[in-house]
């Protein structure tokens, strides 16, 4: 095992593969930019610091929010921005709208989508899955997206005969 006092003495060590092993991936890859642009810039060493620290919380966030996405089992789908709300001819837009501002959360309100086949439910429960708000993602919130009636043969899996 090397000490502090071995990567002194050897001036080949290589930080990023340190910085990598302690898990700061993001500063790892970034580094080289961030120090020239500190000593462009002249940042005391805890600017520099304080720049390092805001990357790689960034960086988690976003790992964090991509992992919560893939168990959530999401998949690809298409963003509301794009439904189109003139089909189906009687959907409440406001009601749809006021859902992704998850309010219901805070309310501690259940939301049920109902609707015939083709409608927009899928895509409207996926998107309040991914909703974040000020460009943040939300608090881990544990979430786990799938049809009604996958979830009843799973239930009806799992009852014992």
């Amino acid at each position: 095992m090397s000490s502090p006092t071995d990567a002194m003495k050897n001036p080949n060590h290589n930080l990023r593969e340190q910085l990598e092993r302690i898990g700061l991936r993001a500063v790892a890859a970034q580094m080289d930019d961030m120090l020239a642009h500190a000593t462009e810039q002249r940042w005391s060493p805890r600017q520099l610091l304080e720049q390092l620290a805001q990357i790689e919380v960034a960086e988690r966030t976003h790992r964090s929010l991509e992992r919560r996405l893939r168990t959530a089992e999401i998949r690809r789908f298409k963003p509301v921005a794009d439904f189109d709300w003139s089909w189906p001819t009687r959907i409440e837009r406001d009601v749809v709208e006021r859902a992704l501002t998850l309010d219901f959360l805070a309310e501690a309100r259940n939301l049920v989508l109902v609707g015939a086949n083709g409608l927009g439910k899928t895509m409207i429960a996926q998107n309040i899955c991914h909703c974040r708000r000020a460009g943040r993602p939300l608090r881990a919130l544990p979430h786990r997206f799938g049809a009604a009636g996958g979830t009843a043969s799973a239930d009806t899996r799992r009852t014992p005969a």
